[in-house]
């Protein structure tokens, strides 16, 4: 388990709760969208607690003009506690080994004081957690746009502000070294070479820009430098910062960036270069990947996902052979192998299909599998039978493939996705490859070939079918038929009805889970008798079950209505059935019937009868 964020809203928040309830949704789901991005980015096994405010900040009102306002909790460390803990907890990418290497072995400061936030201490392991971070508020007088995916003109981008001032709270601020105080985000603040300003990134660094540095001038240009060799963003203008702007944010020119100062059109996301300053102050970041050893099919055959080199052409899901563009490598050993969001994912051979997978496939937690035309990461298909995560490892070393597009290739015969940089690159060993390979090629949005589910009602209708499945799956990768007996006969808005026995047990009365639309709305015994199974051999025909929905089901959607058998999650025959929503007026004399209606479908109103089929489930 990596950061995990304990989120506590101040009584201006609990208000909107009576005063507005639409906006107390807007604004409780905005701030668990910037929460859950860290969590799920941030690997270091520690608890942190932030407030939020709306309207002020810890009890405090938000200036006028501003949008959004942090507050974080922080304590004091001599350098060389801080160099210590760094280099002692730095080495889990080429960023933080190139920050280390680049930072010097002795104060450089002569006294200086430096300040460190509370949450970053853990995170370096300088204090152990769980910590108050800090507290973090947005404006009542802004107008908000509260999803990323549509930013309205005119309007600030709620989850952008809050990811920007939670990383205040996590530790990304800088001191500029005024009356000799520091944070360790100071020590990566260079010029650049030149000396001038808005460089581009990627050119040459010059000296810290700091007062303890021979030379040092206030008016000079300063950018984040990771290495101290090249330079990435501009941080804001000395003049800005004399007018209140914030030292350690971006500087106007960096636009649509969550670490950024100024607020555009449009979504403000964290950017790989933001990612980078997390990561040099001792934030461990996720990736997802393949574990070496990984078979992957390309267009000569299967090959161990270590053996590809760019230009490999791999087979993708329509059957084309693409080039790889860019291979990421990584490994954790040690300490990092204690965290699940690292620990590998085995899925069985057979888990999906017969065959599907070949072989077991390991893959990283976040790591992305092709299932019905969505994408669901691993660690949410984890069953504890034909889909487990390992803990019991020394190392392991992943790596990912890229394309020139996000797609899906096959690996040990199923269809897993390739790497799409999601802000995500620098957590590969080898990031600067890339920049080598392709140093004029500016930075572009994540786009997903396919839907990435995780949560929900299609997510949950996957985990059903796999986990039945992993009840029947054999050692060869062949699932067993179910011994179970079944179906589902009829489904209304108000009534679900249909039967299910055990052969084996038939005594025993099957529980039966009553899906709609994916979600489960009930459960029911199959218990009721009825002559028809009885006559037929099933048992002493107590073996139907019929289950009344409270309240019916609304109907005015289309509902999939589905039936399974709680022994081992097995689908009776005859799900799903669809239950269609009130588009006519159905004459009283109507009669419906299933064959008129066609197979599974039912209009609320109709006249049905029962189905004659007492085939097995499976």
């Amino acid at each position: 388990m990596g950061l995990q964020i304990n989120v506590i809203y101040d009584p201006s928040v609990d208000l909107l709760a009576v005063t507005d309830p639409t906006l107390y949704a807007d604004y409780t789901s905005a701030v668990q969208t910037a929460v859950q991005f860290y969590e799920n980015t941030i690997l270091n096994p520690i608890t942190v607690t932030i407030n939020f405010g709306w309207g002020e900040i810890d009890g405090l009102p938000i200036p006028s003009g501003t949008g959004s306002e942090s507050a974080t909790f922080e304590g004091v460390v001599s350098y060389e506690q801080l160099y210590n803990a760094v280099v002692a907890t730095d080495d889990t990418s080429t960023v933080q080994q190139a920050a280390v290497a680049s930072l010097p072995a002795t104060d450089p400061t002569n006294g200086g004081t430096f300040e460190i936030a509370v949450a970053e201490a853990a995170a370096l392991g300088l204090i152990e957690g769980p910590v108050y971070a800090g507290a973090v508020g947005l404006s009542s007088a802004i107008a908000w746009s509260w999803s990323q995916t549509n930013v309205a003109p005119g309007t600030q981008d709620a989850v952008g502000n809050l990811e920007h001032e939670i990383s205040e709270d996590l530790g990304r601020y800088d001191l500029g070294g005024v009356n000799n105080n520091y944070t360790l985000l100071d020590l990566f603040r260079y010029t650049a070479a030149n000396g001038q300003s808005n460089d581009a990134p990627g050119s040459a660094a010059g000296p810290r820009d700091e007062p303890f540095v021979p030379g040092y001038s206030a008016s000079s240009p300063s950018y984040f430098s990771y290495n101290g060799a090249t330079i990435t963003n501009m941080y804001e203008t000395p003049e800005d910062v004399a007018n209140g702007a914030d030292i350690a944010d971006w500087a106007p020119s960096v636009l649509n960036d969550s670490f950024g100062d100024e607020r555009d059109d449009g979504a403000d996301l964290v950017s790989t270069t933001d990612l980078e300053e997390m990561n040099v102050l001792g934030y461990d970041l996720a990736v997802a990947c393949y574990r070496r050893g990984t078979l992957i099919r390309t267009e000569s055959g299967e090959v161990p996902v270590e053996d590809l080199a760019i230009g490999d052409h791999v087979t993708t899901l329509a059957g084309a052979a693409r080039p790889i563009k860019w291979i990421g490598r990584r490994s954790y050993s040690g300490r990092f192998l204690w965290n699940r969001e690292v620990l590998p994912i085995r899925i069985k051979a057979g888990a999906f299909a017969d065959g599907v997978p070949s072989r077991d496939l390991w893959v990283s937690p976040e790591h992305a599998i092709y299932l019905d035309e969505i994408l669901v990461p691993a660690r949410h298909l984890v069953n504890g039978v034909s889909i487990v995560q390992i803990e019991d490892v020394g190392e392991v070393e992943y790596f990912h493939i890229e394309l020139d597009r996000h797609d899906v290739i096959i690996a040990e015969g199923a269809f897993a996705e390739t790497f799409v940089d999601d802000d995500s690159r620098t957590m590969f060993h080898n990031a600067l490859e890339y920049r080598a390979l392709y140093p004029d090629e500016g930075r572009r949005p994540a786009l997903y070939c396919a839907p990435r589910v995780e949560d929900g009602a299609e997510l949950e209708a996957q985990r059903r079918r796999l986990a039945g499945r992993a009840h029947r799956l054999g050692a060869d990768g062949v699932a067993m038929p179910s011994r179970l007996r079944g179906r589902l006969e009829l489904a209304r808005h108000d009534l679900i009805e249909g039967w299910a026995f055990d052969p084996a047990r038939p005594e025993r009365p099957i529980i039966v889970a009553i899906v709609a639309n994916g979600a489960e709305i009930g459960r029911v015994v199959a218990d009721r008798y009825r002559s028809d199974l009885a006559e037929a051999g099933f048992g002493d025909g107590r073996h139907a079950f019929s289950y009344t929905v409270p309240g019916g089901l609304t109907s005015v959607v289309r509902q999939a209505i589905e039936a399974y058998a709680e022994a081992d999650e097995t689908p009776l025959r005859g799900s799903p059935m669809v239950v269609e929503p009130h588009t006519i007026v159905w004459e009283p004399l109507l009669e419906t019937t299933l064959a008129a209606q066609g197979p599974g479908v039912i209009p609320q109103g109709g006249e049905v009868g029962w189905s004659a089929s007492f085939e097995a489930i499976a």
